[in-house]
């Protein structure tokens, strides 16, 4: 898909029967980028659940039942970017983010526990391990329906 009203389509994940697609849409001078859960119907494709954000920090998306969430999602702004760890503060669980698209369209999304959080750190690393950027999501706080 073509940018336009609809926006640019970064990915699609296949998840429970369903597809998590991850558009980049422009709006004036604002760049906003949204998760979307959609189902395929009786009547052709449905959506399920979704929401965007602005800005540089990252979207957590809740558990809602007949979903893959939750998911943190983010974008990455910068070309030498070539891994994004996430560490949760309950358990420390180390978490290796998934990262698509290409050139200035690349985003991070990972599909967490419902036991992890409530804040994860979240580390974008160079090819060779070195942390390049550093910043935090707290879902208490960032959460979308």
């Amino acid at each position: 898909m073509k940018a336009g009203r609809m926006g640019k389509v970064i990915y699609q994940e296949n998840a429970n029967d369903g597809v998590v697609v991850f558009i980049k849409r422009l709006t004036g001078n604002t760049t906003t980028y949204d998760a979307s859960y959609i189902k395929k119907s009786l009547l052709g494709w449905k959506w399920v659940l979704g929401g965007e954000f602005s800005g540089y920090s990252g979207q957590y998306f809740q558990k809602v039942s007949g979903t893959p969430f939750p998911m943190l999602f983010g974008v990455i702004n910068n070309e030498k970017v070539a891994g994004v760890k996430l560490t949760d503060s309950k358990h420390k669980n180390l978490i290796n983010a998934k990262i698509v698209g290409n050139n200035d369209d690349r985003i991070w999304f990972t599909f967490v526990k419902t036991s992890d959080g409530p804040v994860f750190k979240i580390n974008e690393l160079s090819s060779s391990g070195k942390v390049l950027d550093s910043k935090s999501i707290d879902i208490r706080t960032s959460t979308t329906f």
